[in-house]
Formats: structure tokens, C-alpha cells, sequence
């Protein structure tokens, strides 16, 4: 089964079905070399001594026998003498929890930091960018788009973006901005390189403010300016592969997966599976559990230094063996300026644009050219509020 790449709620969602079969193959595998721990011993009052002792702990009780009860459990001893190696196997599968070897992407708008010399706080997200299908729009697209396939992306001149990956399942993650790679900065290629690293380690690396302009600095992505030409073709680039973001996801080899996250956590004997294996007799104990706050990684402490970004890729210390390189599937994802959309889809951007309010209260410079694809401020008899010294429009603010 090939790799899927599928739009849900505003997230790509990478799939490898493929990945979960290997997964599920190999499990079978192990599961017909149990070693000498996990087999039935002859004398099965072993196990019920063992259920016993483990009755005495913390964390589990012994159930009561029900004898009054219109289907009553077997007894323990009974229970014992029953079980068969395909309990055994049966009990061990529940153990086993494979993460699903899917990644989902989301790219979260926020402010554009200025070109100068200025340090700024890296600001917040402000919700996801509403993305569409390439196939919804194919007759007012330009073949190379529609060859290409992926999403539209709608930006203000006003919006910056940012991308977010989650998964719990390895993966290595390259994502181009037009021809160069956006975490090595050198000219994109189809394979993984480790030396400069040219992708992003998943789930260790959570965010990507921008692409790469040198060591350590990223520049944000933002929309193309508008042009004095408004029709489609005058604003696509001369290029087609030059324009927008391209994303390409590899997932970590099923077998080295399953040897590094999956084998260690397979119980080792039958003492660990005494609860899946006696679950009418053993009942778990309520225990006060001190719960740490955590949570997903946060943005933020980051600063920008004359225009960029300062971002810390995570090294990955595996190198490029682990990595299964056969499946590798892309999505283009389109940045359309707010002209550029409406010729495409003949409506409006489908969010509210950010107003130089906002900005302001962000501590961070608004320039006049943010304003250019703003719808204008509708005409109001009464006297405007005044908020943070400014007056409540959303363009060209000026002091009282």
C-alpha cells in the first residue's frame, strides 16, 4: 500500500499504511520465537501463587468470588488450568501498542518581524491558515499547479507563517522553499544528506519559523508582494518550480522501529501479564498519582536579529540508514497572495486580515505596504475609538 497524503481541517496528514503491516509482520514473528520465560509451566499452581503475591502490592486486589452471581467466574485454580499458550500470545498483543505511523502538518499564521537591526520576541501563533485542495480549482489554475497537485494557501501581506509538525511515530521532514532547502539552505535534492542535515527530526522538532539564510538564522515565509498586474499569469513566478513550499516526509525503517521502541517493551515473562492473563481475578487499586504539567513544546524565547530568525535545528544523531528512503511522498503547498486567490477562487481570503492594532500591541513595527491588500475601512458618522494612541482602523493608523 502506497503512502497517502490527505487535507483534514487545515492539516496535511501524512499516512503509511505499509509501515503499520511490517509492524503488525514482525510482531507476528516475535510472537512465534516466546522464549522459555513466557511458556505455561506444567505445575500451574505456580501462577497462582503469583497472582496471589502480586494481590498483596499496591496496586492490585484480588476480585471476590461471586458464588451467588448468575454467571459466577471461574475460581482461580480453575482458571489457571485452563490457560493455553494462545492466552499467553493474546495477552501479550494487548500489551503491544504501536503508534500510528502517521505525521500531521499545520502551518500557523503570525506577525512579520521587520528587516532592521531590532531584536523582537518571537511572536505567538494566531491560529491555522485556512488551506483547499488543488483539485477543487482546476479550471482557473495553471496547468503547472494542477499537474503539481497540493493545496492553496491564502496570505495577507500582513500574515508570516510557521510550521508544525506531530507525530509520534520517527520521521525525517525536508521542506523546500522554491528551489532550496529550507533547513540546509543549499539547493534542494531528492534524498536525505545528513552533512549539512537537510531535514527536520520529528517528534523531537516540533516547529519551523522559516527558511535557512545561514547559521542559526531562519527567515520567515511570507506572501509574494502584490504586482501592478493582477491576472494569474503575471504573478506566478517565471519558474513553476519556484514558487511556494514543497514538504516531503520519510518515515524510520519498520524494522529498526520495532527492534529500538517496540521488542524492549514486550513483556519478558509470565509475572508481567498476570493481570491480562487473570483479568475476572485482578482488580487494578486506586493510587494517588502526582501528574507533572507538560504539555506540547511551546513557541516562544525566541528572538530576530535584522530580520531573521534565530532557531536551533535539532541534530539528529541516527545518520541516514534508518531512515526508508522508498517511501517518500510530497505535497506542494501554494502560497497565494490575496489577488492571486481571488482570480483563483473568485472569492475573498477566507480570514480576517491582522490590523496595525494588533501590531502595535505586539510591539512590533507596522509598515504601510501590509495595508495594500486590506479591505478599506467602512465609513462610520460617529467619532472613532481611540485605542493604544491609535485610531480603530485597521490601516494607516495615525497618532490623535
Amino acid at each position: 500500500m502506497k503512502p497517502t497524503v490527505q487535507l483534514k481541517a487545515d492539516t496535511l496528514i501524512f499516512a503509511f499504511p505499509e509501515i503499520t503491516q511490517q509492524l503488525n509482520a514482525l510482531l507476528d514473528k516475535h510472537m512465534q520465537q516466546l522464549p522459555l520465560a513466557l511458556r505455561l509451566p506444567d505445575d500451574r499452581s505456580k501462577l497462582v501463587g503469583a497472582v496471589k503475591e502480586l494481590a498483596k502490592g499496591r496496586e492490585w486486589g484480588l476480585l471476590p468470588n461471586c458464588e451467588g452471581a448468575e454467571n459466577p467466574p471461574k475460581s482461580l485454580e480453575a482458571a489457571a488450568g485452563d490457560l493455553t499458550a494462545a492466552d499467553v500470545e493474546k495477552a501479550l498483543r494487548s500489551t503491544v501498542h504501536f503508534p500510528p505511523p502517521t505525521i500531521r502538518i499545520g502551518f500557523e499564521r503570525t506577525l512579520r518581524l521587520p528587516v532592521d537591526r531590532k531584536k523582537y520576541l518571537l511572536p505567538a501563533g494566531i491560529g491555522d491558515f485556512p488551506l483547499r485542495s488543488v483539485d477543487d480549482f482546476a479550471d482557473t489554475l495553471p496547468a503547472e499547479w494542477v499537474k503539481r497537485g497540493g493545496v492553496l494557501m491564502p496570505m495577507y501581506q500582513s500574515d508570516a507563517m510557521c510550521i508544525r509538525f506531530s507525530s509520534r511515530y520517527p520521521f525525517a521532514v525536508k521542506i523546500g522553499y522554491g528551489k532550496t532547502n529550507a533547513v540546509s539552505g543549499r539547493p534542494w535534492v531528492p534524498h536525505l544528506q545528513q552533512d549539512p542535515q537537510n531535514y527536520v527530526l520529528v517528534p523531537e522538532q516540533s516547529w519551523l519559523d522559516g527558511f535557512s539564510v545561514g547559521k542559526k538564522r531562519l527567515r520567515q515565509f511570507v506572501a509574494a508582494p502584490l504586482g501592478k498586474d493582477d491576472s494569474v499569469e503575471a504573478q506566478l513566478p517565471s519558474k513553476a518550480d519556484s514558487d511556494g513550499v514543497q514538504i516531503q516526509a520519510c518515515p524510520v525503517h519498520a524494522e529498526m522501529f520495532f527492534r529500538s521502541r517496540v521488542l524492549p517493551c514486550i513483556p519478558a515473562n509470565l509475572n508481567s501479564i498476570l493481570p491480562q492473563l487473570f483479568p475476572d481475578h485482578l482488580k487494578g487499586r486506586m493510587i494517588e498519582v502526582t501528574r507533572s504539567r507538560c504539555g506540547p513544546p511551546q513557541r516562544g524565547g525566541l528572538w530576530n536579529m535584522e530580520g531573521y530568525t534565530q532557531e536551533e535545528i535539532y541534530k539528529s544523531p541516527y545518520g541516514i540508514a534508518i531512515w526508508d528512503q522508498t517511501q517518500t511522498p510530497h505535497c506542494f503547498i501554494h502560497l497565494c497572495n490575496s489577488q492571486l486567490w481571488k482570480q483563483i477562487t473568485h472569492t475573498d481570503l477566507p480570514h480576517r486580515p491582522m490590523t496595525a492594532i494588533e501590531y502595535k500591541r505586539t510591539k512590533i513595527p507596522w509598515f504601510d505596504h501590509y495595508c495594500a491588500d486590506q479591505p478599506p475601512p467602512q465609513k462610520n458618522t460617529r467619532r472613532p475609538r481611540v485605542l493604544w494612541g491609535f485610531l480603530d482602523s485597521p490601516c494607516n493608523p495615525k497618532k490623535r
